[in-house]
Formats: C-alpha cells, structure tokens, sequence
C-alpha cells in the first residue's frame, strides 16, 4: 500500500484538471531553406520550345513524253501527255487555272491540231465520226455520261487507256477503259479530222507549274463544264 499511494500522486499531478491526457506538441514540416530551393531550381533542365518547320517540296515539271506513254504518236497525245499531273479545275480551260475534262480536250486540240471543238463534252460528243470501241486509235475521244447531264471526255491514248482531267481528287492521268466506272458509263467514241498546221506546243514551253490536287472530292460530280 505504501509503495503505491506515490505512484497514484504522481499521475495525479501529471493529469491535466479536465482529466484528458497530455498531448504531443505537433511536428512541423521541415522547409528547405532558400539557398537550397534556389540550387534546385538551378539543376532544372530548361524546357525548349520547339518551332514546327514548313516544308516545303518542289515544284514538278511537266516532261513532254513521260515514260508510262508508250504508245504515243502524233501530236495530240504528245500535247495531252505534256500536262500530266496538272490539278483539275472545274470549269478551267487553261494550263494556268487547270482543266476540266472537256476544257482540257479543247485544249490539246486546239493547240496541237489548229482545231476548235465546242467547250462542252455533250457538244463535243456531235463532232467527227462514230468510232467503234474495239478500232479505237491513239486521239480519238472517248465519253463517258452518268444520268442525262453528266458528261465526260478524254482522249484515248491506245493499249486500252485514256488521258483526261478526271475530277477535283486528281490530276490529268492515265485511267484504263476498263475500270469499272468509266466501262459502265462509257458511250461512245468519235474520230475528229486531223491537221498538222501547227507544232507542238507543250506544257514545257509555258513552264507552267505542276500543283498537287485540292483535298476536296465529289465522287459522282458533273464533268460537263460548258
């Protein structure tokens, strides 16, 4: 009994007069001085900002006799083969704005055969004579018409392609006759006089620039531009 009245007095003065235990003062959070936050921020790699770069690819230029043309003879399919690649433009009837498919017809044959043909692919359909699909020879026209008004031309170019200015996807090209399109909606072909009064005139000697397509595409757009 002895040994514990002190014990019971000791805790007694311990004890706070409410009775609640003594608590621990709270730690606080250990703050890195300013020197060394500064030789923190020091060590830091920068960050770069980085520029996007434009590139820029060069311009093409149209060859007169391009490699894929192995048929070509006489001055028309040399004229319409000096354009390939050369964007499509509706309504375009010049190597500086791009062609349609008629305007690019009228084109070539004005400039290689000194003949004018009408500006519109159902107009030109009425020109020359009827050419049967199987005696097709290198400049005839071949058309092509979807519905009532949607016309298309190009010239026959032999081993059973077509160059012509096809739509605003793509450029003046070689498309074969039996592509699935164009055979369903082929209507004929006509053979036009030829004339040898002038000398070729190709795109090299208007050193016109050879433009990628616009992005824009119409699958099933009229190709007749009058």
């Amino acid at each position: 009994m002895r040994v514990l009245v002190p014990i019971a007095i000791l805790c007694a003065l311990l004890m706070p007069a409410n009775g609640a235990p003594v608590k621990s003062p709270a730690k606080r959070p250990v703050r890195a001085s300013k020197q060394v936050q500064l030789k923190l921020k020091k060590k830091r790699p920068a960050r770069k900002h980085v520029r996007a770069r434009t590139v820029r690819r060069p311009v093409q230029q149209p060859a007169s006799r391009p490699a894929q043309c192995q048929a070509c003879s006489g001055n028309v399919i040399e004229v319409a083969h000096s354009f390939t690649g050369l964007r499509y433009r509706r309504g375009g009837s010049t190597p500086e704005t791009g062609f349609d498919c008629s305007g690019f017809v009228k084109y070539v044959y004005e400039h290689a055969q000194d003949l004018l043909l009408p500006r519109s692919a159902s107009q030109q359909f009425t020109q020359g004579e009827e050419v049967a699909k199987d005696e097709l020879a290198a400049g005839d026209l071949v058309f092509f018409r979807r519905g009532r008004a949607h016309w298309h031309v190009g010239i026959y170019n032999g081993d059973g392609k077509f160059i012509h200015s096809p739509n605003s996807r793509e450029s003046i090209k070689l498309t074969p006759l039996d592509t699935p399109y164009y055979k369903r909606h082929y209507v004929g072909a006509r053979r036009l006089p030829t004339h040898t009064a002038k000398p070729p005139f190709l795109a090299a000697d208007l050193q016109v620039p050879i433009l990628p397509p616009p992005s824009e595409f119409s699958e099933a757009e009229s190709e007749d531009q009058r």
